[in-house]
C-alpha cells in the first residue's frame, strides 16, 4: 500500500493492515519531513496489526546521495528504537528493491514457523546498507 503522507489515506490503512504478517515502512532519504512523518504511521500499524507481525524500515532514494535529509546512523537509530530491521534501498537503480522482500519473508518464515529448505536470502542480493535485525517481529 502506497499512502504516502496523506492523511486521507489512513482511514483505508486501517483495512490493510487488519490480518497482515508484515509491513514495509518506506521513507524518503531526501526529505525530512517523510522521516518525520513514519511516528504516526508507526502508531497507526501498532494500533491495527497482530502483535507478532513483522515490519521493516526502508529508506528509498539512495541513488540520490546527494540530496540525503536523512542520514543512515539516524534512520538505524530509529529502526533500533522500534525493534526493527533497517534497509536502504534504490527503487530507481534497483539497488536492495529484492533484500526488503527477501528479509522480510525470511523474518515472517521464522516467527510463524515455516520451515523452508533452501536459503532464501541471496548472499550478494544484500548491499552493505541493510542492517539484519531479522528473527523478532515484536515492533517495540
Amino acid at each position: 500500500m502506497d499512502s504516502s503522507s496523506n492523511s486521507q489515506f489512513k482511514g483505508i490503512a486501517k483495512n490493510y493492515l487488519k490480518n497482515v504478517h508484515g509491513v514495509v515502512l518506506v521513507f524518503d532519504l531526501t526529505n525530512k519531513q517523510s522521516f518525520e512523518s513514519l511516528n504516526n504511521w508507526i502508531k497507526l500499524v501498532k494500533e491495527n496489526i497482530h502483535n507478532s507481525s513483522c515490519m521493516i524500515l526502508v529508506g528509498n532514494k539512495l541513488d540520490l546521495r546527494d540530496n540525503v535529509e536523512v542520514s543512515s546512523d539516524i534512520a538505524r537509530n530509529k529502526a533500533n528504537s522500534i525493534g526493527v530491521e533497517y534497509i536502504e534501498t534504490s527503487a530507481k537503480t534497483n539497488v536492495n528493491v529484492d533484500s526488503i522482500f527477501e528479509s522480510l519473508t525470511i523474518t515472517i518464515f521464522n516467527v510463524f514457523g515455516v520451515k523452508e529448505k533452501h536459503d532464501l536470502r541471496k548472499k550478494d542480493s544484500i548491499d552493505n546498507n541493510s542492517d539484519s535485525n531479522t528473527g523478532s517481529c515484536q515492533i517495540q
